[in-house]
């Protein structure tokens, strides 16, 4: 997303955090407190994942960890919207936190397929949210680049800025698609 763009455009991607916090409040409850989890898919799967060794990473509950990540990428939402100065590192930020989490989703499904032999429906919601997180991100930084559409020429292409200065695809970096 462009440094211009306001809280409207960002709605999707706070939207998709908010799913995947719920989703991880909900699965630390039922790892915590409520003893067995209520997986609406797949009978058992999720208490045979939660039952499993890898159900945690030094002994912290993996939904624990997915509230701290989702809670960071909800609060970065926030101040991206109040600091315009910082809105392209906390872009970068986001992106790469979603980056590593969608790896780590990746690992965990691949235990859930190969090693425990059950799936958990609500990791795989979790792990469905990282992977739009990454793709809402990765588009927003794409666009970050692409700023308006040349119509004045006629030629639908996009202009970019680099450099400062703005350039037409296909034109040279010293030219501005003045003729």
């Amino acid at each position: 997303m462009s440094p211009r763009s306001g809280w409207m455009d960002r709605k999707p991607a706070f939207a998709v955090s908010l799913v995947g916090l719920g989703t991880s409040i909900f699965l630390a409850y039922e790892y915590l407190w409520a003893g067995e989890v209520a997986c609406p898919v797949g009978g058992a799967g999720c208490d045979v994942v939660r039952l499993s060794q890898y159900s945690s990473v030094l002994g912290i509950p993996v939904p624990l960890m997915g509230i701290g990540f989702y809670v960071t990428l909800a609060v970065l939402e926030i101040i991206r919207s109040e600091l315009p100065g910082a809105q392209r590192m906390i872009d970068r930020t986001m992106l790469a936190m979603a980056g590593a989490g969608m790896a780590f989703s990746a690992y965990l499904t691949a235990l859930e397929a190969f090693v425990i032999g059950a799936y958990c429906f609500w990791c795989l919601v979790s792990a469905a949210c990282t992977l739009a997180l990454v793709f809402l991100y990765g588009l927003g930084w794409y666009s970050d680049e692409t700023t308006d559409t040349d119509v004045a020429a006629g030629t639908g292409r996009k202009r970019r800025r680099r450099g400062g200065a703005d350039h037409r695809d296909g034109d040279p970096p010293g030219r501005t698609g003045q003729h």
